[in-house]
């Protein structure tokens, strides 16, 4: 990924409020959608999530890896296309981990009730809300 994008994206998405729309294709190929946080972006330029091994989105990424993710972002959005796949790499979990994560039945990073979710993106459309106008890049 080009390291202006790369920088760009960090700075739109990695501030307080990382929420993404996460939208995987269910097996009957509807698009089904939910909030998830963004982790980091990693300096290849994936992007990484982290959920529970038993979440739905995980059978519809092992079926259809491709995955869109709308961030706020003002004063627009930032909308981004790719490939996910599922990650277990206890060293990748180890350095990923946040005690936080607790709240939502997380063990440690050693738990194998969770895993990582790391989306190698396509393109990142950026919306800018005030004047309509985007950009689209292609990674």
């Amino acid at each position: 990924m080009d390291a202006k994008l790369l920088e760009r994206l960090r700075e739109s998405l990695l501030g307080p409020d990382r929420y993404a729309t996460f939208v995987t294709i269910s097996p009957t190929g509807s698009p089904r959608g939910r909030t998830m946080t963004l982790v980091e972006i990693d300096d290849d330029g994936n992007f990484w999530f982290s959920t529970l091994r038993s979440s739905r989105k995980i059978g519809d990424i092992q079926q259809n890896p491709q995955v869109s993710m709308s961030f706020r972002a003002p004063p627009g959005s930032v909308n981004v296309e790719g490939q996910a796949s599922v990650t277990e790499d206890p060293a990748t979990k180890k350095r990923m981990f946040s005690p936080a994560w607790n709240i939502f039945g997380y063990d440690g990073p050693e738990d194998p009730k969770w895993v990582l979710i790391k989306v190698a993106p396509r393109t990142a459309e950026f919306v800018d809300a005030k004047t309509r106008e985007s950009e689209t890049f292609y990674a």
